[in-house]
């Protein structure tokens, strides 16, 4: 069994110890690339995010309220677990003859900021309208490191929505 942290997790396999390791004794002597552990590593998660929000009593008839959402992650990625069209993936197969190295996958991104914008005002004594707008910033990042060649593939999205309802 090899493959990440846990043991029980790992992908059985039966391409011997003596040949991961020679193999990447071979990589690094002639391409200066470093695979990695092929057992026993963890894979990186992280994910940090916050809420600022202010309301504030304009007077009895408005009210405003402005909320920012922030949230950055970040987590480690195996190498893709498909194999060829009808044979499922590599770790049910049973075939047991692929193992992916510590340095083989990919990091992955994604960072998503949020504004929204409310008033809400009344008029009389039953009617209201609430006005607000909304901004999604969503940024995803792919981090690839191949030998020494790093490849950092980015894509944004700005969803930007304004709504009035009135009762």
């Amino acid at each position: 069994m090899y493959g990440p942290s846990d043991a029980t997790n790992g992908i059985p396999t039966r391409v011997l110890r003596n040949d991961l390791t020679s193999l990447s004794s071979f990589m690094k002597s002639n391409f200066q690339y470093e695979t990695g552990a092929f057992e026993n590593f963890d894979y990186l998660t992280n994910s940090d995010k916050f809420l600022i929000r202010l309301d504030y009593n304009i007077n009895d008839y408005n009210k405003f309220n402005i909320r920012y959402s922030h949230h950055n992650s970040i987590s480690d990625a195996p190498i893709s677990n498909s194999a060829q069209l009808g044979n499922g993936n590599r770790a049910n197969q049973g075939a047991g003859v692929s193992v992916a190295y510590e340095n083989a996958g990919y990091q992955l991104q994604d960072n998503t900021r949020s504004i929204v914008a409310e008033l809400n005002s009344t008029f009389g004594s039953s009617s209201l309208i609430r006005s607000s707008q909304v901004t999604i910033i969503r940024m995803k990042t792919v981090f690839i490191k191949i030998e020494q060649l790093y490849f950092l593939l980015l894509t944004s999205e700005v969803v930007s929505i304004t709504q009035t309802i009135s009762v």
